[in-house]
């Protein structure tokens, strides 16, 4: 996931929210969306996602009085040009992800840590119960920035000791296997999305086994994000899921409002 900076304003006329909507069974756990939603409109969920930019620190109050955890999204080796330190990042940029317009960060760079634990600090003070912690996979084996791996484990280490104990959830990294998190989200286990053709799919039976028994080896919180566009494919998600013991949330790819689901296509 990496975050769009698009202000969505939503309401229920746009789509059923997951309250309403009896095709979900059980009940979605997880909630994340990095538009402004209405505060009432966010509640009973395990874990909430938001962007903190969009809510004050009397809504996350709300928010944490309706729900069991609210964090905050960040993002850790990208940035994009809305971000408030975009300009100060500048010098320590190090190439474009095309799938979301944004920009690897040096996160070696003393400059670039500072920044990022200063705007955590800003979340902290909203009083978010911690955070979700994006891009880890930059700095993987297989990503772009692998040898920065070891800068960002320590930039976690050195942002969970300033704030001082929050709730972390890592958004992928299975290889980070000592990062100081307490949870882990992984995106499209069931579902997969293709960003150059733009389509949504679901994974063949086999893929989805083998992906979901590999979870019960993770000794942390395990959350899953799916994505779908419509009933049809929000359904079989749902199916596969229910089973299983592990909150999650179907949502569109973007992840700026209430999802919505087209109709199931006529045979």
């Amino acid at each position: 996931m990496r975050l769009i900076k698009i202000l969505y304003l939503c309401t229920t006329s746009v789509a059923l929210t997951q309250q309403d909507d009896p095709q979900v069974s059980p009940r979605e756990e997880l909630y994340v969306c990095y538009g402004k939603i209405p505060v009432e409109q966010i509640s009973g969920y395990k874990l909430v996602v938001v962007e903190a930019a969009h809510y004050s620190g009397t809504e996350v109050k709300a928010l944490k009085q309706q729900n069991e955890k609210v964090i905050a999204y960040i993002s850790l080796t990208e940035v994009n040009r809305h971000a408030p330190f975009f300009n100060e990042m500048t010098p320590y940029l190090l190439g474009k992800n095309p799938n979301w317009n944004s920009y690897y960060l040096d996160i070696a760079s003393s400059g670039v840590r500072h920044a990022i634990i200063s705007l955590a600090l800003t979340y902290k003070a909203k009083e978010f119960d911690g955070l979700l912690l994006d891009t880890l996979d930059n700095a993987g084996p297989w990503g772009p920035l692998n040898h920065l791996e070891e800068a960002l484990h320590s930039l976690v280490r050195e942002l969970a000791e300033q704030w001082s104990s929050p709730y972390l959830i890592q958004n992928g990294g299975l290889f980070q296997k000592t990062l100081p998190t307490e949870g882990i989200l992984l995106e499209s286990v069931v579902s997969s999305y293709d960003f150059k053709t733009k389509i949504y799919t679901i994974r063949p039976a086999a893929e989805q086994e083998k992906l979901l028994n590999s979870l019960e080896k993770i000794e942390k919180d395990v959350f899953l994000l799916e994505y779908a566009d419509t009933q049809l494919k929000r359904s079989e998600i749902s199916e596969t899921l229910k089973k299983r013991k592990i909150p999650y949330s179907i949502a569109n790819i973007e992840l700026q409002g209430v999802p919505v689901f087209k109709e199931n296509p006529k045979q």
